[in-house]
């Protein structure tokens, strides 16, 4: 399998990819559902509102896994996390206009953020995933995608 190095992991998740936050539900079904995420070198960070089923099951379980992908025509590369997740203290900096400005860049991000800022924020929460497994494939690496791309 054409793996990432831990250097390509790290470069590839300085990168603003939208992950797929996968959890299980209270009736014992899964659910994956799409979350901006930060990387900060040590956890991954997301946010949700404090009510959701996504916030029950952090908080019941402490466990999630995260998927942040790219796909081009001749090739996919990946990297999945997965580990306990702890919620941490909401701050509107850190975890909306931050991550805002860097998923859509500064001017749309300042505007999203500001709908925020204007908002009651306590019912939002932040969690931190650390991973304790990883999963990483880069399969531009393949003689399929060598031959796709020459």
């Amino acid at each position: 399998m054409p793996t990432m190095t831990p250097e390509e992991r790290q470069e590839f998740l300085a990168l603003p990819h939208t992950a797929v936050l996968t959890f299980t539900l209270s009736d014992g079904r899964t659910l994956g559902v799409p979350v901006w995420v930060t990387w900060t070198g040590e956890v991954f960070r997301f946010q949700s509102p404090g009510t959701s089923a996504k916030s029950a099951a952090m908080r019941r379980d402490g466990r999630a896994s995260l998927c942040l992908h790219e796909d081009t025509a001749a090739a996919v590369k990946y990297v999945t996390a997965e580990g306990p997740v702890s919620e941490i203290d909401f701050d509107h900096d850190r975890d909306i206009a931050e991550p805002a400005a860097r998923y859509l860049g500064d001017e749309r991000g300042a505007a999203f953020a500001q709908v925020f800022e204007d908002m009651d924020t306590s019912a939002f929460a932040t969690f931190e995933l650390r991973p304790e497994h990883w999963w990483s494939r880069d399969y531009a690496k393949s003689p399929v995608a060598e031959a796709l791309l020459g």
